[in-house]
C-alpha cells in the first residue's frame, strides 16, 4: 500500500498544471464615426479645422469613456483620436472591437494594416523642368510637404530650403520628434527631386515633412491619418495658415486594388487648398487640383 501510494504522488507530480486562460489578442483598427463634416460647406483652412475639430469633440467622448474603462481592464491598449476624419485609432480585444461596432455613432471599423515603402525613381529631367525654370517659374512661394520616411535636413541640397520651426516636422511614431531625420533614404530621395538646389524640379520651393514611416520602413493606417492631419493644421492653430500649398505621398499601400480609406483626409487637404496633384513640372508652375 506504502508503494502504490508512491507511484501514485509521482502521477500526480508529473501532471501540468492547467494554464490560466490566455489574454485575448489586441488588434490595432480605425474606427470611424458616422457623422462627418462636409468640406465642400466650409470655406478655409481655418474654418475647416474647426469644423473637423469640433465634429470630432461633439461625437467621441462616449466611445473614448467605453475605450478608458475597457483600457483599465487590460482590453485596450494605445488609444489615438483622429479628428481629421472623425475616428479613433485603437489597440483592442476583438470583444471591445465587436462591442464599438454596435454603437450607433460608428459606421465601420478597419483594420490598420502598413504600408512600405518602394523604390525612388529616376529621370527626374525627362519632366522638362528647365524650360520652366527658363520663364522663372521654380516653385517660388510654395511650400511642399514630404510624406515619406522622413527627410535628412542635414543634406546640403536640402537644409537651405527647409521652412524650420516646430510647424515643419512632424513623427506619429515619435522616434523622432525635435529633427527631420530619414534612415531609410527614400523621403530625403523625394524631396530632392522635388526642391533640391541641384537635383530638384522646384528648387525655388520650401520643404516640410511628416515621417509615416517607422524606421522599420513600416507605416501603419493611424499613423497616415495623423499625418495628414498634422498637415491639415501643424501647428494646432486653426487661425495659422501654415499648411502646405502641395502634398507629396510617394508610397503605396500593402493592399491591391482601390483602396478609399484616405479619400476623407484627401477632400480635406483639397478643401484648405492644400492637396495637388504630385507632378514635379506642374509644381514648379501652377499646381492642377487633385
Amino acid at each position: 500500500m506504502r508503494r502504490t501510494a508512491g507511484i501514485a504522488l509521482v502521477i500526480l507530480l508529473l501532471v501540468p498544471a492547467v494554464p490560466a486562460s490566455a489574454a485575448p489578442a489586441l488588434e490595432p483598427v480605425i474606427v470611424r464615426l458616422r457623422a462627418q463634416v462636409d468640406p465642400a460647406r466650409v470655406h478655409g483652412q481655418g474654418p475647416l479645422v474647426r469644423a473637423l475639430r469640433a465634429r470630432a469633440s461633439a461625437d467621441q467622448p462616449g466611445l473614448l469613456r467605453l475605450l478608458r474603462h475597457r483600457r483599465a481592464q487590460g482590453l485596450v491598449t494605445a488609444v489615438t483620436p483622429l479628428w481629421v476624419i472623425n475616428a479613433v485609432a485603437v489597440t483592442a480585444a476583438p470583444s471591445v472591437v465587436r462591442e464599438m461596432a454596435a454603437r450607433p455613432e460608428v459606421a465601420r471599423i478597419d483594420p490598420d494594416v502598413v504600408a512600405a515603402t518602394v523604390p525612388a525613381e529616376p529621370n527626374v529631367a525627362a519632366v522638362g523642368a528647365p524650360t520652366l525654370w527658363n520663364l522663372g517659374l521654380t516653385g517660388q512661394g510654395a511650400v511642399v510637404a514630404i510624406m515619406d520616411t522622413g527627410v535628412d535636413a542635414t543634406h546640403p541640397d536640402l537644409a537651405p530650403s527647409w521652412r524650420g520651426g516646430a510647424n515643419s516636422w512632424y513623427d506619429p511614431n515619435s522616434q523622432h520628434p525635435a529633427v527631420p531625420t530619414d534612415v531609410s533614404g527614400h523621403g530625403t530621395a523625394t524631396a530632392g527631386v522635388i526642391v533640391g538646389s541641384s537635383t530638384g524640379v522646384a528648387p525655388g520651393a520650401r520643404w516640410i515633412a511628416v515621417k509615416i514611416f517607422n524606421d522599420r520602413g513600416t507605416a501603419s493606417t493611424s499613423a497616415i491619418h495623423k499625418g495628414f492631419q498634422w498637415l491639415l493644421d501643424p501647428d494646432g492653430n486653426p487661425a495659422t495658415a501654415d499648411a502646405p500649398d502641395v502634398v507629396n505621398a510617394s508610397w503605396t499601400g500593402s493592399a491591391a486594388g482601390c483602396n478609399l480609406e484616405f479619400q476623407p483626409d484627401l477632400r480635406n487637404l483639397r478643401a484648405a487648398g492644400s492637396c495637388r496633384c504630385s507632378r514635379p513640372a506642374t509644381t514648379a508652375a501652377r499646381p492642377a487640383p487633385c
